[in-house]
């Protein structure tokens, strides 16, 4: 669901034009499909520039979070993609696929890049062209970061009574 091997492939095509890019993976490798992700990583000519670590705590993501300049996601769908509010938390945007959860938590160019394409060709530009842009990509980190503070329980409960009141 996750589709991890888009963004190995996006990594693999972004790294061709971003000579610094580094990846990290965090995530259970169970199963067959982990083990075709770890695989992914172990051919790819650029496995020096690719960190898996594994299944990680919630301070080690949020740690993660802290140090990374974007997080991709490129999930078959979401039901909100609460990911990517937690790393707009702590300052760093977000490329996504355009699905469902993933088009709701980023406001595309606004608080993130809403990919045209869900393929990893398209992921890759995305991720070259913010990160290219400086001013964009401040931007972006900015409104992600004030977006996030909005996004609470007390919030989320106020909309909700809202619109079940309407009905």
């Amino acid at each position: 669901m996750k589709r991890t091997d888009h963004i190995i492939k996006a990594f693999e095509f972004a790294k061709e034009k971003t000579k610094d890019l580094r990846l990290i993976i965090a995530g259970s490798s169970e199963g067959k499909y982990g083990r075709k992700v770890l695989k992914m990583i172990e051919c790819s000519k650029h496995k020096d520039s690719i960190e898996y670590l594994g299944k990680i705590s919630k301070e080690k993501k949020i740690e993660v979070l802290q140090k990374s300049h974007l997080l991709v996601v490129t999930s078959v769908k979401e039901g909100w993609g609460l990911v990517v509010t937690e790393a707009n938390s702590q300052g760093t945007p977000a490329v996504v696929y355009d699905v469902d959860g993933l088009r709701d938590s980023v406001k595309n160019n606004e608080t993130g890049i809403v990919c045209q394409k869900n393929n990893p060709e398209n992921l890759a530009e995305n991720i070259v062209g913010l990160l290219e842009n400086k001013e964009k990509y401040e931007m972006v980190r900015r409104n992600a970061w004030e977006w996030s503070k909005e996004i609470n329980f007390e919030k989320s409960y106020d909309d909700f009574i809202k619109l079940i009141k309407y009905e």
